[in-house]
């Protein structure tokens, strides 16, 4: 699962996003988005999970493993 936001006000978390799932189908993974602009349970639920008042996309789990955040995938892709 991949908490992104298709939010393109918010530049920097927009390309972050954009980017990180560039690299999931690069790499032929499929995944599952959670756009937290279209769907405010996405944000609860990810508030929820991570234990956070604020929240920074994208954010990347893999079978419900918590991966980490865009500089933490960028290292395991490079």
């Amino acid at each position: 699962v991949i908490y992104t936001t298709s939010l393109q006000i918010v530049r920097n978390s927009y390309d972050k996003s954009k980017k990180v799932k560039k690299i999931l189908q690069n790499h032929r993974v499929r995944y599952e988005e959670k756009d937290l602009n279209k769907n405010r349970e996405y944000q609860r639920e990810l508030k929820f999970r991570l234990n956070i008042n604020h929240i920074d996309v994208p954010h990347l789990f893999y079978n419900g493993k918590y991966i980490g955040v865009y500089k933490i995938i960028l290292l395991y892709c490079i």
